[in-house]
């Protein structure tokens, strides 16, 4: 699909990086890369196939640590946007509004 995203954020969650891109007016007014992304955080908090509580536990600290450093706007975005593949998979996922409610920290 194509959006057409005059004002709002952007993410995209990738294997090693997450990126978040700001827009206002059609104007990008920041971007930014962070260190985390789903195949880094899993390579580093997860022993076997399925991460046990603990490690769930441990890769939400790491991107809770990464998103507190990142210069996010200062205002809540009128639209946000996710792209790639973790972003499709969120939304395909068994409880999609469970996971778009604990992103946004609901």
């Amino acid at each position: 699909r194509t959006l057409d995203l005059r004002s709002g954020a952007m993410f995209d969650i990738g294997g090693g990086s997450t990126e978040i891109v700001e827009v206002e007016k059609g104007r990008i007014l920041r971007a930014q890369s962070l260190p985390v992304g789903s195949l880094n955080l899993f390579d580093r908090h997860v022993s076997k196939i399925w991460p046990k509580r603990r490690e769930l536990e441990a890769i939400t600290q790491a991107a809770g640590k990464a998103l507190r450093s990142a210069e996010l706007p200062g205002k809540k975005a009128e639209r946000v946007c996710g792209v790639g593949g973790t972003a499709r998979a969120v939304l395909k996922s068994p409880t999609p509004t469970m996971t778009a409610r604990w992103w946004s920290g609901g």
